[in-house]
């Protein structure tokens, strides 16, 4: 009985993302024997004192006058700071590597420890999970002891990933087992599934009525691409569910398109800056500017995007026959650079035939010789394991925010006929943790996993 199962216990998913992360809470429904599955707005402090309360919750801790910030003002106080040293971002994808302390010059290494220590990716994870969970219990009140947590990881995340990920929450006093992981692109399908049962219904659910169906859920965040192939039918007997394939490992995403964007305009807008040639290798690019660059990638990426979708264009073609119009981000300062000293950028600059440049990396013609970074690389391979032919996938779920470009989301349905469907949720952020609590609900509620897993090799 779920209201049995409601009574006393908050269910709780944490989508642990590699940009953002988002949390969701599974709450009685207006009726017996339903629920609510809502996001949390979350309590974040500001660096000038106050708190930022909002849903999304940027994967980042800044060291900022004397205080640890995790969240948007973490975020946003990253161009006037150093990664590495006192802001620290994409360390979720540290986890499992054993490569020794990775931030030996930051302000919270053993050396200089302020009571919080962080050499290592698993120790900023363990760090911005305990400031998250603090935000948490404020938000939903009552006994914190009563709290059941599902964490998201990527589908093809390794098991010592998967284990570190597991130590570093369960150091938080949090009590967590691998059965309380669920992969992310299943935690999107099942939200979204239940988004379409409470509402008039959707693709999904319509055609699971009538026919077995095959849903590629294609997750492309910051850090991963990460699919998940499922089948799924529903009868008079219920709903049944379960992986038939995941993609392999991939550490593809967002901020690959960031770093190419730094690496091959930004750099030369820097150096041009200095009114003097810059002699960098590639350990100095990485170490002193790569990070600093960035972020203003990522604005300019995001603004050209959302104009694009806009103007309703989805492909490469398309796009090359607009105007090359520029656009700018907010001022980059502070760099410091060996043997020239500190430089700046007034205003990054990117414009769009530059933009369409990068991306034909990521979504132009793919040859399965050479993947690249291609986004079909991964669908490719999906198929390949589930020894599927193309047409015989009934829809593509899209997830993620680096999935809101219309370009990626064309480039991967180009990989399929027109009698695929192509299902994009308004808010692609979201799903995965209102996914993660109802597996929290499952799981720590029913006693039962709502979509049978297969482990990654």
């Amino acid at each position: 009985d779920g209201n049995v199962a409601l009574a006393d216990k908050i269910y709780v998913g944490v989508d642990f993302g590699t940009a953002t992360t988002v949390v969701s809470v599974v709450k009685p429904g207006g009726t017996k024997h339903t629920i609510e599955v809502e996001p949390l707005v979350l309590s974040q402090p500001s660096a000038h004192g106050g708190l930022i309360r909002d849903v999304l919750v940027n994967t980042v801790l800044s060291w900022y006058e004397g205080k640890l910030l995790f969240g948007a003002d973490a975020y946003r106080n990253r161009p006037r700071l150093v990664e590495g040293v006192n802001t620290l971002s994409s360390f979720k994808m540290g986890m499992g590597l054993d490569l020794g302390p990775e931030y030996p010059s930051s302000y919270l290494a053993s050396n200089k420890s302020r009571g919080i220590v962080i050499e290592r990716p698993a120790d900023a994870t363990r760090e911005f999970i305990k400031l998250l969970v603090r935000s948490i219990e404020l938000e939903v009140g009552g006994d914190p002891s009563m709290i059941r947590y599902a964490f998201t990881v990527p589908a093809a995340f390794q098991a010592n990933q998967r284990r570190e990920l597991i130590a570093a929450i369960e150091s938080c006093g949090i009590k967590i087992g691998e059965s309380c992981l669920i992969d992310e692109p299943n935690a999107a399908f099942l939200s979204h599934l239940y988004c379409e049962a409470r509402g008039d219904g959707g693709v999904l659910v319509s055609l699971a009525k009538t026919v077995g169906v095959k849903v590629l859920v294609f997750d492309f965040g910051a850090g991963t691409c990460d699919l998940s192939l499922i089948d799924f039918s529903i009868s008079a007997d219920g709903l049944r569910s379960k992986n038939i394939a995941i993609s392999k490992f991939t550490a593809l995403g967002g901020d690959d398109i960031d770093r190419k964007i730094s690496e091959l305009y930004l750099l030369q807008q820097l150096v041009d800056a200095t009114g003097a040639s810059v002699d960098m290798n590639r350990r100095d690019f990485e170490a002193f500017v790569l990070k600093r660059l960035m972020p203003a990638a990522e604005s300019l990426k995001i603004a050209i995007s959302n104009s694009l979708a806009a103007a309703g264009v989805s492909s490469l073609r398309d796009a090359r026959k607009l105007d090359d119009l520029s656009y700018q981000a907010h001022s980059v300062q502070g760099i410091k650079l060996p043997g020239v000293g500190e430089v700046s950028i007034s205003q990054p600059m990117l414009s769009l035939h530059q933009y369409l440049d990068v991306m034909e990396e990521f979504c132009g013609n793919y040859d399965d010789m050479q993947p690249g970074y291609n986004v079909a690389g991964p669908v490719s391979d999906v198929l390949a394991k589930a020894g599927l032919a193309p047409d015989e996938i009934n829809a593509v779920l899209f997830i993620g925010g680096s999935a809101s470009s219309t370009l990626i989301r064309s480039a991967v349905m180009d990989c399929f006929p027109s009698s695929v469907h192509a299902v994009v949720p308004a808010d692609l952020r979201v799903h995965v943790s209102q996914g993660a609590a109802i597996h929290s609900f499952g799981i720590h509620g029913l006693g039962m996993d709502f979509v049978t897993p297969i482990v990654s090799e």
